[in-house]
């Protein structure tokens, strides 16, 4: 079971996304959409944000 994201991981998270331009969208079934892509879960979404950084 994943802990619900703290403010301070939150932030961070808003600013890569703004960094990367991102549009995701939050469901209120826990999962992310990012815009142009598949629903993800919160794991996916992770990995996903960091790949998008590592080729930024």
């Amino acid at each position: 079971m994943s802990n619900p994201m703290d403010s301070k991981t939150f932030v961070a998270l808003e600013q890569c996304l703004y960094k990367l331009r991102l549009c995701v969208r939050l469901s209120p079934d826990g999962t992310y959409k990012p815009e142009g892509e598949r629903k993800m879960t919160r794991e996916e979404f992770t990995m996903w944000v960091q790949s998008r950084l590592l080729n930024e």
